[in-house]
């Protein structure tokens, strides 16, 4: 067996599921940031921001749910389907969530038909410039720790 499939080796050790869940993990971070940052925004009476985000927060989080359950009935391989591990029940619960509220398409006809032209685009302007601030600023950061890392010769 290659390494990190040996039997009874825990599931983490393979390197596809590794993947599968390093990529769930991130999705449902960005998820969870978005939702802290419309929460945060209604929280201080940023009503613009709370109710340009909401929309985003509702449809990104209930379509990544779907997702991720189906990539978890994947890590779960054959198991997946079998009602012990909870997985197979997990996607058919999180399949409604899109549904509920509010669909989705009209989450998105919301935003774009109100939202974005409620003040002529400019708290979608000022969500944009602050996104890019965020992103020149880690991508200072990551520069610099990669200036300190060395990395010797291979």
């Amino acid at each position: 067996m290659p390494p990190g499939e040996e039997a009874g080796s825990p599931i983490v050790n393979h390197p596809d599921v590794r993947r599968m869940l390093i990529d769930m993990k991130a999705r449902l971070m960005g998820a969870r940031a978005i939702a802290m940052a419309t929460a945060a925004a209604d929280d201080m009476g940023d009503h613009g921001r709370a109710g340009l985000l909401t929309p985003i927060t509702k449809s990104y989080g209930s379509d990544l749910g779907v997702d991720v359950a189906s990539i978890g009935v994947q890590v779960h391989g054959g198991m997946g389907y079998v009602e012990e591990t909870g997985a197979a029940q997990h996607l058919r619960d999180s399949r409604i969530a899109p549904i509920y509220e509010g669909t989705n398409g009209i989450q998105a006809m919301d935003l774009v038909g109100r939202k974005l032209r409620r003040d002529g685009g400019e708290e979608m302007r000022k969500l944009i410039s602050e996104l890019k601030d965020i992103k020149m600023l880690t991508q200072l950061v990551a520069d610099q720790f990669l200036s300190v890392m060395t990395i010797g010769p291979w």
